[in-house]
């Protein structure tokens, strides 16, 4: 959420609000503790554009960069860039609903 702060500060502040207020009710059968919950989140469509564009960019600069930082470190990045590629096509999918 720091990263959305610094770079979309509207955004944020939609997400403090809505998270903020209570949850909306789970699905039958849904598991999971507090980190699972679902929130509706209210956002322009230039919002969503921009939320979109911060989490690209972010993405792009964790891909490894074959640097030799080391397979550990390389492993991590991996990992990062594909956990933000996944919110970039989520995001994507709501903005062309």
């Amino acid at each position: 959420m720091a990263l959305i702060k610094n770079e979309c500060p509207e955004v944020y502040l939609a997400f403090e609000k809505t998270l903020a207020n209570p949850p909306i009710e789970r699905p039958l059968g849904h598991t999971g503790g507090k980190e699972s919950d679902f929130f509706e989140v209210q956002l322009s469509e230039d919002e969503v554009q921009d939320l979109i564009d911060i989490l690209f960019e972010h993405e792009a600069a964790a891909v490894p960069q074959g640097d030799g930082a080391g397979f550990e470190n390389e492993a991590i990045q991996a990992r990062e860039a594909s956990r933000i590629a996944g919110l970039v096509d989520e995001w994507n999918k709501l903005n062309v609903e």
